[in-house]
């Protein structure tokens, strides 16, 4: 897994993993470290009675990530920064 998220660093679109529940907080610790302070989503049991949501940093997300060990889990990542590349002279 960390090998995959590695490859997807520097992605700058939207990322959106389905991600099973017993390894919901190693992802989200992975995620926090190799892609620092971006935002992130995590949505458990989504469309059902017992759908909920959290938004935050994935540092905060990951700081609840045992929270999330039951039901069906989407965790979506904001996408890398734009690196401003300088137009050629």
């Amino acid at each position: 897994r960390r090998q995959r998220l590695e490859e997807l660093q520097r992605e700058e679109r939207t990322l959106v993993f389905y991600e099973a529940p017993h390894r919901i907080a190693a992802t989200l610790a992975d995620l926090r470290d190799l892609f620092g302070e971006r935002t992130a989503c995590v949505l458990r049991e989504v469309t059902k009675m017992h759908e909920t949501i959290a938004r935050g940093s994935l540092a905060e997300l990951a700081e609840r990530g045992e929270q999330f060990a039951r039901g069906e889990v989407t965790l979506v990542v904001g996408g890398a920064p734009r690196t401003s590349v300088a137009p050629p002279a």
